[in-house]
């Protein structure tokens, strides 16, 4: 063996290394949350603990997705707006306005338009991220909180004062199916808040606030039925989102994100977050 093919595979060999050093960095769960009465935009290392503001946004962030550039798409409660921050440069931009009190966000299929509750009317509307055009999709629910839509591309949202999930057909509006959750609250906010499709058990889970349940929901598609998951344990659960490999994040009681491990039924790991509400994966990230 010459010396220049001994340097070679040397070199080959000490790469191979560095990649293996480095590479579980990427298998860190991140996630990006709203931090509500802090008035920022954060990014959440799961493993580590680590919480670095991304933007100060000057009013009360509520729900956030990410769309499909990598942006975070955001609902500013007083300011009636959902924005636009691109973590890449630092801008932020006001993608709609006009709305009252908007909540929780969720793309539609093909990400071009997206659906927002807006809270204090009851419906929730349709915003083409391009022009900024607002059409209503869905009204007289007197609330509307959490949505999401299934594989098959199915809608869904938690309406009417915290206590219903429905299936919406996502192009007339038209309620298809409706499943009573909660009944009697204490509270006029206490119920249904959070809505999230996982691709693990292919069901749908919210959050549920309040005294008799502060716990995650289980809900087949079809609105069968439900089942009340870890009941006591999550104060005042918020946010929720899937990773579609087991595990749900949850914002909660305005302190903590939760890592919730689904066939292990456990909570696997808990990060303060200030004023935490909203969560959303961060791109290229997983959970270990």
């Amino acid at each position: 063996m010459n010396f220049i093919h001994a340097t070679l595979i040397r070199s080959a060999m000490l790469a191979s290394i560095a990649i293996l050093c480095i590479s579980p960095r990427s298998w860190s769960q991140s996630l990006y949350a709203t931090s509500e009465t802090k008035q920022e935009l954060v990014e959440v290392n799961i493993s580590t603990g680590v919480v670095s503001v991304l933007y100060n946004v000057g009013s009360n962030p509520d729900s956030l997705i990410v769309d499909s550039l990598g942006g975070i798409l955001y609902t500013v409660q007083k300011a009636g707006t959902v924005d636009r921050f691109d973590p890449s440069t630092g801008l932020n931009s006001v993608i709609a306005s006009g709305f009252s009190y908007p909540r929780d966000l969720v793309l539609d299929p093909g990400g071009a338009t997206l659906l927002v509750s807006n809270y204090n009317r009851g419906e929730i509307d349709r915003v083409n991220l391009a022009t900024g055009a607002v059409t209503p999709l869905l009204k007289g629910q007197h609330t509307v909180d959490g949505m999401a839509y299934d594989a098959q591309g199915d809608l869904f949202a938690n309406v009417n004062h915290h206590t219903q999930i429905v299936q919406i057909d996502p192009n007339s509006g038209a309620i298809l199916k409706t499943l009573l959750v909660v009944q009697n609250p204490l509270h006029p906010y206490y119920g249904l808040d959070g809505l999230t499709y996982d691709s693990y058990t292919g069901q749908l889970w919210a959050t549920d606030v309040g005294t008799g349940a502060n716990c995650l929901v289980e809900i087949p598609t079809d609105l069968s039925g439900f089942t009340l998951v870890q009941v006591g344990s999550f104060l005042t659960p918020d946010g929720i989102i899937s990773d579609g490999n087991g595990n749900l994040y949850v914002g909660v009681n305005l302190s903590f994100v939760y890592q919730y491990n689904i066939p292990g039924n456990t909570i696997t790991k808990k990060v303060r977050v200030a004023s935490v509400d909203d969560v959303a994966l961060v791109p290229g990230t997983r959970a270990r």
